[in-house]
């Protein structure tokens, strides 16, 4: 069997009337690229901790507010480089489609473009050394005719080994982990929910974890594929999705346990990412980083928790005097910390 664990939402934000919020407020797109290197830290940031803080996500240059949607807006990658308990830059840069270049006068980046719409907005990682910034998207249609499943593909099959498990209609925006169970079901809402997939019977059994509003769930990443036992997400709330409700959520998924970090009122927090503290560290023994934006303030602060100790003040955090729009996903690159 396959366990997944899943943040589930009833639908998406964005309809007539409240996306106007996605271009004000502490969603007001930023106007300018910056390269800052006088940043202020308080606390200490851990020597071990080198290489740069990646996010990204949409940062518009001329939307139409009667139609644009948050998660068309033009990208904009924000990195924060770490490294020797120092913190050495900020940069942010717009991603050079080709409909961001027009508006800015600008060059967009060298072929292929991909259709039409080259807008790149989700992601940013690393891969064989080299930085790619990602989007998730497709046109989608609801087809009533076609039941809800999910798909278990084995890693040495074909399409044709592919076994369909039914589930009730539902919108699933993000997924912490999914693995394999060695017997059986584990004893283990639109919160956290555990799908746990029987393919001998083609069937899903849905468990919430937790019910309270959530999104942008992460773990170790170490522990992708395997049984795992820690996850954080990013609480939001209930009746504005993908708006931060100022935590950030831990569970312990061995002693059912939740932990809550409070930032404050009118303080944001994005998604935070796991940064294990050395190649083999336990699967809580590290950091959690991610940029908290002061809404009173028009500023943002890279923060950096102690994973083991959740619930306590900040090991650092890292001062920026603008307001980084609230974004989609971003990891830790180890390496190359000031350059």
């Amino acid at each position: 069997m396959a366990s997944v664990l899943a943040r589930i939402d009833d639908g998406v934000c964005g309809q007539a009337g409240p996306t106007v919020r996605f271009l004000s407020g502490i969603h007001r797109p930023m106007e300018a690229e910056l390269t800052l290197t006088q940043l202020e830290v308080r606390g200490t940031i851990p020597p071990a901790l080198s290489g740069r803080y990646l996010r990204i996500g949409p940062n518009p240059v001329d939307a139409d507010p009667a139609s644009y949607h948050w998660f068309t807006g033009d990208g904009m990658v924000h990195g924060l480089a770490l490294s020797e308990g120092k913190a050495h830059w900020y940069r942010n840069r717009w991603i050079a489609s080709q409909a961001n270049a027009a508006a800015r006068g600008t060059m967009p980046a060298p072929e292929p473009h991909h259709g039409p719409t080259d807008t790149v907005n989700t992601n940013v990682v690393d891969l064989a050394g080299r930085t790619f910034a990602l989007v998730e998207g497709s046109s989608y249609a609801w087809n009533p005719a076609h039941r809800a499943r999910v798909g278990l593909i084995p890693r040495d099959g074909d399409q044709h080994a592919i076994i369909w498990c039914n589930v009730d209609p539902a919108y699933v925006f993000h997924v912490a982990n999914a693995h394999d169970l060695p017997g059986g079901p584990d004893a283990t809402s639109r919160g956290l929910e555990r799908w746990t997939l029987d393919p001998a019977t083609g069937t899903t059994t849905i468990r919430t974890i937790d019910a309270a509003p959530q999104e942008f769930p992460r773990i170790d990443e170490r522990r992708f594929g395997q049984a795992y036992r820690y996850a954080y997400a990013m609480a939001v709330q209930a009746d504005r999705r993908f708006q931060s409700a100022g935590r950030l959520y831990k569970y312990d998924l061995v002693e059912g346990v939740r932990q809550v970090h409070d930032f404050g009122a009118g303080r944001h927090p994005g998604e935070f990412v796991f940064v294990p503290a050395h190649a083999d560290a336990g699967e809580d023994e590290g950091w959690l980083i991610g940029f908290v934006i002061d809404e009173a303030g028009d500023t943002t602060e890279l923060v950096i928790l102690d994973a083991a100790n959740f619930d306590r003040s900040p090991v650092a955090t890292v001062r920026l005097l603008h307001r980084i729009p609230p974004g989609f996903h971003g990891n830790w690159i180890n390496g190359g910390g000031a350059q």
